[in-house]
């Protein structure tokens, strides 16, 4: 359980520590029937097309849907951070922390049987903790890729459909109308275009989501839109993400190598 008077006893290193802790993370095991699979994802900015970063993505079933674990690279391979995700509560709100060691800070949102809490830790020590009802919160993080699949035949119809989603850094989830739009003449056939904005009045004028599928796999090929890294402004890089390649097979030491491997400051586009 998440409580102010936790975090400001402790630093943000010990926070983080005893966070995952709290969620329950556990270095994978013989115990459960697990597989595991890997994938990259290499990043641009949306303004300036210049390469920002790569993400690394191990998935582990056991034997539905259990934990994910990104690690973000710079272009000498070294991790500047981490997020590691937990579905075993709830495929559409699961726990999750993001430690970004270029930017000194760690976020991530954690759900109870009780409540539902949101936090982040600034490099300054400063920390915004944000406690909800458990029943505010539908979804979290890459929850959203979950519950585009549970609402894939209505998506892909056209129907437009709206979600609440949780912003960590804001503390309360803000809804997003999401629909099927056509996609970009450059796109290869037997894709789909998904499309995500606030859903309100002035929704339009604010960063927006896409996302795009194969239709035959449901393989998400390309993300754009803001993530939950930030750069130098402090404000939420906004990239395009592409996934070019399928997952391949993975090893419960893959896992546990990545998850325990040092992070490190490099040098990033400001």
């Amino acid at each position: 359980m998440i409580e102010q008077r936790f975090i400001s006893r402790r630093s943000w290193v010990h926070a983080y520590a005893c966070l995952v802790l709290l969620v329950g993370w556990t270095l994978p095991g013989g115990a459960v029937a697990s597989h595991w699979q890997t994938y990259v994802g290499e990043a641009t900015d949306l303004d300036s097309g210049e390469w920002r970063y790569r993400e690394r993505h191990w998935v582990q079933y056991a034997p539905s849907l259990s934990q994910r674990l990104v690690v973000y690279e710079c272009a000498d391979g070294r991790p500047f951070a981490r997020k590691w995700l937990d579905y075993r509560r709830s495929p559409l709100a699961p726990d999750f922390v993001l430690q970004d060691q270029g930017q000194g800070t760690v976020e991530g949102a954690i759900l109870t049987t009780q409540r539902a809490s949101s936090f982040r830790l600034e490099a300054d020590g400063s920390t915004r903790v944000h406690v909800l009802p458990n029943d505010a919160v539908d979804l979290i993080d890459a929850g959203f890729d979950v519950w585009i699949a549970s609402r894939w035949g209505d998506l892909i119809d056209g129907e437009a459909q709206r979600v609440p989603l949780l912003i960590p850094s804001r503390g309360e989830s803000y809804e997003f109308a999401v629909q099927r739009r056509e996609v970009s003449a450059d796109t290869p056939t037997g894709h789909v275009l998904l499309q995500a904005r606030l859903a309100n009045w002035f929704g339009f004028w604010l960063p927006k989501i896409e996302v795009t599928y194969r239709q035959t796999d449901r393989w998400l090929t390309r993300f754009e839109g803001p993530t939950n890294l930030r750069g130098a402004d402090n404000r939420p890089l906004n990239v395009r993400i592409d996934f070019p390649e399928l997952p391949k097979d993975a090893s419960a030491k893959d896992w546990t190598d990545a998850f325990t491997q040092p992070l490190r400051t490099c040098q990033r586009p400001s």
